[in-house]
């Protein structure tokens, strides 16, 4: 029944090595954006430094996953005030994003970030 499909562990393979091309490419932007000449320092992040910030970035999440949470519970509420909720929760959903986009770079085996 599954002939000719991918294996799910391999689409998480490609899907892992499409992230850190698309990481790359950020770069290499970056990079093409700067000076011809100038060439950024980088560094591999110390475990602890990462440690640390996973964890910031944890304790963050779930903040704003509780304000999301009390959001909810809010159902006596005007139409204004309904969109207002929904645009809060759009912007606490973007956040919990880009902090999983964090945590995903972060837990990769190498972190390199700017020397100074």
């Amino acid at each position: 029944a599954n002939y000719g499909k991918v294996p799910a562990c391999l689409q998480d393979v490609h899907s892992d090595i499409e992230q850190e091309y698309e990481f790359l490419r950020g770069m290499l932007d970056q990079s093409a954006d700067t000076e011809l000449n100038t060439r950024v320092e980088m560094r591999v992040l110390p475990e602890e430094e990462r440690v640390a910030i996973v964890g910031a970035l944890e304790r963050k999440w779930e903040a704003i996953e509780t304000e999301c949470q009390t959001l909810d519970q809010l159902t006596n509420l005007d139409a204004s005030g309904k969109a207002g909720r929904a645009q809060l929760q759009r912007e606490y959903l973007a956040q919990l994003n880009q902090i999983q986009m964090d945590l995903d770079r972060l837990n990769k085996k190498y972190v390199f970030v700017a020397a100074n």
